[in-house]
């Protein structure tokens, strides 16, 4: 917490005010519920759900000090859906989506906005763990069209345009949003 504090503290004298916090920290640990221990459970909690938890508890203040602004959540499609072990990543991606609805509800009236990215597969070294368990990521990236209509990985410039647009203000009449951005990984 006193890292998170220090951090908006620091932005916020640097540049006057703080006007977007966009929290992506993560760790994906591949398992089912008998295969996923508690100790490792607990850390995709703390990294995935409490520093996002940290990142808007800490940064709101300061965006209510600039009279509003924009919190962007990482989520997962993993927020939304659920895939085979990854059931630690899964809730907690699923909590960081609530926990986004929960901000948005509580500042929107204050012109805090909130919202949650939700990307679909993404060629970030994250996933290399979870590809393993499906073959490797030769094999991942050779099912792709089966499973992300699109029919390849997403790439991170990709989801940095999505916040991109979540902190400018062509979305100020967003919050408490779910953005997809998965290749129509969903829509199957």
């Amino acid at each position: 917490p006193d890292d998170v504090a220090a951090a908006v503290d620091t932005a916020e004298r640097t540049w006057g005010r703080v006007t977007t916090m966009v929290n992506n920290a993560a760790v994906s640990i591949p398992g089912n519920v008998l295969e996923t221990s508690v100790e490792d459970f607990d850390r995709m909690l703390a990294v995935n759900l409490r520093g996002v938890f940290l990142g808007c508890k800490y940064a709101v203040p300061a965006l209510l000090r600039a009279g509003g602004g924009s919190i962007i959540n990482m989520g997962s499609v993993n927020s939304l859906v659920a895939e085979p072990v990854l059931a630690g990543y899964t809730a907690s991606k699923g909590g960081v989506l609530m926990l986004t609805k929960a901000v948005a509800r509580d500042f929107a009236t204050s012109g805090v906005r909130c919202n949650c990215i939700c990307p679909g597969w993404v060629d970030t070294p994250i996933n290399l763990a979870h590809a393993e368990r499906m073959g490797g990521i030769e094999s991942v990236r050779d099912a792709l069209p089966s499973w992300q209509p699109i029919g390849r990985e997403g790439r991170p410039d990709e989801i940095a345009a999505v916040a991109l647009f979540l902190a400018s203000d062509l979305s100020v009449f967003m919050t408490g949003s779910a953005v997809v951005a998965d290749g129509g990984m969903t829509a199957i």
